[in-house]
């Protein structure tokens, strides 16, 4: 009797598939890659463009220097209109109603509120309306004799 040997069967295995993690490293890899190249190409393009680098710096520097004096301007002029606002009794008192309007919304806006001078003919007993910081609205009804 002969015995037969059993025959292998080849068994096709599924290749492993990568995880969502690995996935995700692999793109990390290749942006980091592609992101490197970039960097060294502008490097060697500004390299041979040196010209470029040095009018940029120039006009950062007159940019610099621009904003730099609107800043400085801007605390003279906060400056001059906190003194302007200081204002004595008698000085309150020479003013007329209208000018009295315009002090009391100039003052609101020194403490920081928004606010307009709105008083006139049909203005609903609101002369000045400011809006403060916490966002509370005030309606201001001004009395001058």
């Amino acid at each position: 009797m002969s015995r037969r040997r059993p025959t292998r069967r080849t068994v096709r295995r599924r290749p492993k598939r990568r995880s969502k993690k690995q996935d995700e490293q692999i793109a990390l890899l290749v942006a980091a890659v592609v992101a490197v190249g970039l960097a060294v190409a502008a490097v060697q393009w500004l390299l041979a463009h040196w010209w470029l680098l040095v009018l940029m710096a120039v006009i950062a520097s007159v940019a610099g220097g621009f904003w730099l004096q609107q800043v400085r301007q801007r605390a003279e002029w906060q400056r001059i209109r906190a003194q302007a606002l200081r204002m004595r009794i008698a000085e309150i008192d020479a003013l007329d109603h209208r000018a009295f309007e315009f002090a009391i919304r100039d003052l609101m806006r020194r403490d920081g509120c928004t606010a307009e001078q709105i008083g006139g003919a049909g203005d609903d007993a609101c002369d000045v309306r400011a809006t403060d910081p916490a966002g509370r609205i005030w309606a201001i009804q001004c009395k001058h004799a």
